[in-house]
């Protein structure tokens, strides 16, 4: 199209339409820009042919400059997304060693049971003695020992017995009763084998007779007194059942003192020997203490 050039309208509105003005939008002042800053493009108000080709060519070096911004950003964010993946790699071991020590304390706090070992011969300590501990022999309780106090007549006598006085008849034998032929013969003979003696009693079946009387055999030392008495005439051998251990061998004394005619058998008071039936009747009463 062809515009007169004496025209001055026209000249004017081929020269707006050549350089359209810029209409630029008010902004608050931006920070000082660095140098690499992206330049703020300023577009026309309304596009012309050469305003679009001038926008083509700006548009040009914003897209370069914003490929090079792109590739920073997006390094940046690889940057960024490394840090917090270190961030929470730090974390999990410290998360994990909490764990482990709660699990820990809470198994602290709860009573463990121990398993005992299982004892073996080889535990088992072996106490070897160091004292022998000497064992006394018991008195046999059949046996007692004590003193002859006192003699009552040929076969009857008291002792003392751990400071208890008891009354002892001979097993076995029988002499004459007070006020018969040969009674003070036979009490001074028992009176001389064991007045002030120390006596060893020996039971043999019963325990006492019917006056509350011990039984017993008598020893003097290793002299058989109950024997002695037989054998010396002034006591006859008589079985009192059941006490007869030492019947035969009383017996056999008895005899050689009947044939030797020993004392009493001089005055014919006993007939021989016989199994008695009953005991003395009379009891002489323990002296009072």
């Amino acid at each position: 199209m062809q515009i007169n050039p004496n025209n001055t309208q026209a000249a004017e509105l081929l020269a707006v339409l050549k350089n359209p003005p810029v209409k630029r939008v008010a902004h608050p002042p931006p920070p000082q820009p660095s140098s690499t800053s992206t330049p703020v493009l300023e577009l026309p108000a309304t596009p012309t042919a050469a305003g679009i080709s001038s926008l083509t060519k700006k548009r040009k070096i914003v897209l370069g400059l914003s490929a090079s911004g792109f590739v920073v950003i997006c390094g940046l964010c690889l940057c960024l997304f490394a840090a917090l993946s270190f961030s929470n790699g730090q974390n999990e071991p410290t998360q994990a060693t909490a764990t482990v020590i709660a699990k820990a304390t809470e198994a602290q706090a709860q009573p463990t049971k121990t398993a005992l070992p299982k004892p073996t011969l080889t535990d088992t300590p072996r106490i070897e003695p160091t004292q022998q501990v000497a064992v006394e022999t018991p008195t046999p309780s059949s046996e007692q020992i004590g003193t002859v106090t006192r003699v009552i007549d040929g076969d009857t006598i008291d002792v003392t017995i751990d400071g208890h006085e008891v009354r002892v008849r001979y097993i076995g034998v029988n002499t004459t009763e007070k006020g018969e032929p040969c009674f003070s013969e036979a009490a001074d003979a028992n009176n001389n084998l064991v007045l002030g003696q120390s006596v060893r009693l020996v039971k043999d079946v019963s325990e006492t007779d019917q006056y509350d009387r011990l039984l017993r055999y008598v020893y003097v030392g290793d002299l058989f007194v109950n024997a002695e008495l037989v054998r010396l005439g002034y006591a006859e051998a008589v079985e009192y059942p059941p006490d007869t251990s030492q019947a035969d061998y009383l017996e056999s004394l008895e005899a050689q003192a009947r044939a030797a005619n020993l004392n009493c058998y001089a005055i014919g008071v006993f007939d021989g020997g016989a199994v008695a039936v009953s005991t003395p009747t009379e009891q002489i009463p323990l002296p009072t203490q």
